[in-house]
C-alpha cells in the first residue's frame, strides 16, 4: 500500500506541474489532457469505493 501511496503522491505533483505549465501557455489540448486523465482518475477512485 505504500508504494501505491509513493506512486499516487509522485502522480499527482507530476501533473500538477504539466497542468499549471500547460495552463500559463494556454494550451488548451494538454489542459483537455489532463482532466481527461484525472477525472478517469476520479472514476476508478469512486468504483473502488463501491
Amino acid at each position: 500500500m505504500e508504494d501505491f501511496a509513493i506512486g499516487a503522491y509522485t502522480a499527482v505533483r507530476v501533473i500538477s506541474k504539466e497542468l499549471k505549465e500547460a495552463i500559463e501557455k494556454r494550451d488548451l489540448d494538454r489542459i483537455k489532457r489532463y482532466v481527461e486523465v484525472i477525472d478517469s482518475w476520479n472514476k476508478s477512485l469512486n468504483q473502488q469505493e463501491k
